[in-house]
C-alpha cells in the first residue's frame, strides 16, 4: 500500500512538473495566423466554443492573392474548403453531405457551397504534413473580415451537420485598398504617376520623367490639374509652329495689301 503511495505521489508530482501533454491537432492553420490556435478545432464556425475576433489580425490589400499554408498534425481522408465572410463570421456554413453521408465505402458526397461564401471548394487534401492553398481574396475593403479554412474528413460517418466530422479554423483579416488605387493617384493602361497626374497610354516612355512630368524623349502626355487639361511636348510644340506659321501668313497679306495700295 505504501509503495502504491509512494508511486502515485511520483506520478502526481511530475505532472505538476511537466504538465499536461498537449494533444496534437489534426488542422492547425499556419498562415494567415489562426484565431483560436491550432488546439481548438471541433467546434463550428471558427474551432472555439463561442469563439470572437481576437488580436492575431493579418492585413491584406483586397482582392490579393496569398498563400494559405496549413499543418495537418494527423492525416486523414478529407478535403478543404475555403471560406470569407465580410463583417465577422455568422455566415459560414457546414458542408452538406447528399451521398455515402451514413456508412463505410465510397467517400462521402458533398454539395458544394455558396458560391457568394466560398472562395474554394473539394481542395484536395495533399498527404504532406505542410499544404499550400493559393487563394484570391474577395475585392472588397473590410475591417473585420473573417477566413475560414474547414477540414472535412470522410473516417467519421455517419456525416451530419454540427457532428464530428469537421475541424475548423479562422483568420481575422483587414483587407485595405490595392496600393495602385491610393487617394489621389490618377492611374491609366496600369501606370502609377504623381497625384494629379494622367499618362495616355501610347505617351509612356521608358525613360526617366523630370520633375514636371516631362519623359525624357519628350514624348506627349497630358498633365491635368484643376480641371484645366494641357499638353507638352510634342503636340504642344506643332501647335506653337501652327500659331507661328499662321501670324506670317497675315504678315505676308498685310504687305502686299500694302504693296497694292
Amino acid at each position: 500500500m505504501r509503495n502504491a503511495l509512494l508511486s502515485l505521489g511520483s506520478c502526481l508530482l511530475a505532472w505538476c512538473l511537466v504538465g499536461p501533454t498537449p494533444a496534437h491537432a489534426h488542422l492547425h492553420l499556419v498562415e494567415p495566423a489562426a484565431r483560436d490556435g491550432g488546439e481548438e478545432l471541433k467546434d463550428g464556425p471558427c474551432g472555439a466554443a463561442g469563439s470572437v475576433r481576437g488580436s492575431a489580425v493579418t492585413t491584406f490589400e483586397a482582392g490579393q492573392t496569398i498563400e494559405l499554408v496549413i499543418d495537418e498534425y494527423i492525416d486523414h481522408p478529407s478535403h478543404y474548403r475555403v471560406a470569407f465572410d465580410v463583417d465577422g463570421h455568422d455566415d459560414f456554413a457546414d458542408p452538406v453531405c447528399v451521398e455515402n453521408c451514413d456508412t463505410s465505402g465510397p467517400d462521402p458526397v458533398f454539395a458544394p457551397g455558396d458560391p457568394a461564401i466560398v472562395l474554394l471548394d473539394f481542395v484536395v487534401d495533399d498527404p504532406a504534413r505542410e499544404q499550400t492553398i493559393t487563394v484570391t481574396l474577395p475585392d472588397v475593403v473590410c475591417d473585420r473580415c473573417t477566413l475560414q479554412v474547414i477540414q472535412v474528413m470522410y473516417d467519421k460517418r455517419p456525416y451530419t451537420i454540427g457532428g464530428n466530422d469537421n475541424y475548423y479554423q479562422c483568420a481575422d483579416l483587414v483587407l485595405v485598398p490595392r496600393a495602385s488605387a491610393d487617394a489621389g493617384v490618377a492611374i491609366d493602361a496600369g501606370v502609377v504617376v504623381d497625384a494629379g497626374t494622367s499618362i495616355d497610354a501610347g505617351s509612356r516612355d521608358a525613360g526617366t520623367r523630370d520633375a514636371g512630368g516631362r519623359d525624357a524623349g519628350h514624348h506627349e502626355h497630358e498633365a491635368v490639374s484643376g480641371g484645366c487639361s494641357c499638353r507638352v511636348g510634342r503636340a504642344s510644340t506643332g501647335r506653337a509652329s501652327g500659331a507661328l506659321a499662321l501670324v506670317g501668313m497675315v504678315l505676308v497679306a498685310l504687305r502686299r495689301r500694302r504693296r497694292g495700295g
